[in-house]
């Protein structure tokens, strides 16, 4: 009889405390799910937020006609390298510093660019002209603008800048590279001449009068783009390295190259035997390449003149050049010598088919490279085409 008083007495107390241990329950429960919901809220509100931030800043960047290029040139580095065609001036810091103005290209036009530096920041000052002599872009102390009634695109980041015309020539672009090199490339206008500087370090000058404007377009397609375009959907992004970039050359009588940024005239009447086209490739990547050539084609004004099987392979180590010619291509079956001015008219065109893998023979790709090539006074000019 105890017992069952006991357990009544029991019962009774908990009739009391449960639902006190029920309310306390659901309260806790109500507040967890309350501060969760809460949390949830300023968490999405911040992602929105930052999104809506980053879509501001980059329709500001698109619609800008103003901005800043960034260098990488820092306290402490004695020295910077400016790279531009097959010339390369070293300065100190602190010669620039105390307001000495590089001025690589004062030969070619009145303030065509300047590259000071000021406050351990390089600055810009330079201005660009289309094929019809109008500026396309105007950039002060690295402060640039665009004339807003011509059609043209540019794109950038913190270390690069670019500017391109309608007829998709690079106008103007420069790279810092590291804190020790910046390269500077581009097509500039100037006295009636064209004047291309290009990555691979090979320097252009040409006359404009009696040149068609797809010749020229077709030669400065050589100055390849840093970025993507349009920048309205690519807004600051890089262009692709390909595994093997490929720098045209040619060997003659008047020698292989315009070395050492000299300028190099030839003479009309000099006469002329046989050609070597080729030139030299380039590994990209960071692990040695086995490429192989296959055959070759060279075309004299749109007609084959010349063809062959090479079956050659070459070791491309990473990061490294190596260069390929073909034989001597002669003008005429008897090798008879020609003119240069005859020389001068004739539309050369080189078409090599060449493989790729990887050191062991795995990841087979194919790699086919087309250029032609315009003799000129002062040394050969270089063109990307397709066949």
């Amino acid at each position: 009889m105890e017992q069952i008083d006991e357990m009544i007495q029991k019962w009774t107390v908990l009739q009391y405390v449960l639902p006190s241990i029920s309310l306390l329950l659901a309260t806790a429960l109500s507040i967890f799910l309350w501060v969760y919901s809460q949390n949830k809220i300023h968490f999405y509100q911040k992602i929105q937020r930052t999104e809506e931030q980053n879509e501001k800043e980059l329709e500001q960047k698109k619609l800008a006609t103003t901005g800043i290029i960034k260098s990488k040139i820092v306290e402490g580095k004695s020295s910077v390298t400016v790279h531009f065609g097959q010339s390369h001036i070293s300065v100190s810091v602190e010669s620039l510093r105390a307001g000495i103005n590089l001025q690589p290209f004062s030969f070619i036009g009145d303030r065509n660019i300047t590259v000071t530096l000021k406050n351990d920041l390089i600055l810009v000052s330079a201005d660009f002209r289309s094929l019809d002599g109008t500026i396309v872009a105007k950039i002060v102390d690295n402060e640039w603008q665009i004339n807003p009634g011509n059609k043209f695109d540019r794109n950038y980041d913190d270390n690069a800048f670019e500017v391109i015309d309608n007829d998709l020539i690079t106008k103007f672009q420069i790279d810092f590279t590291d804190i020790y090199n910046i390269r500077i490339g581009g097509s500039f206008i100037s006295n009636g001449s064209l004047y291309a500087f290009l990555p691979s370090g090979q320097s252009l000058f040409l006359g404009l009068k009696g040149r068609p404007k797809e010749e020229l377009i077709r030669i400065t397609d050589n100055i390849k783009t840093l970025f993507l375009y349009p920048s309205e959907t690519h807004f600051g992004k890089r262009r692709e390295v390909p595994d093997i970039e490929f720098y045209p050359a040619l060997i003659s009588d008047f020698g292989k190259k315009n070395t050492g940024g000299k300028i190099m005239m030839v003479s009309d009447t000099l006469e002329l035997k046989a050609i070597n086209f080729g030139g030299e490739f380039k590994n990209t990547k960071q692990h040695p390449l086995k490429l192989s050539i296959i055959r070759f084609e060279i075309y004299f004004n749109n007609k084959l003149h010349a063809q062959g099987v090479v079956g050659k392979e070459i070791l491309l180590a990473s990061n490294k050049k190596e260069e390929w010619m073909t034989p001597s291509i002669y003008f005429s079956d008897i090798k008879k010598a020609i003119p240069f001015s005859d020389a001068k008219k004739i539309n050369f065109r080189c078409f090599i088919t060449t493989e790729y893998t990887d050191i062991n023979g795995g990841n087979k790709k194919l790699l086919n490279v087309a250029y032609s090539v315009i003799l000129t006074n002062i040394g050969p000019a270089y063109a990307n085409i397709s066949k």
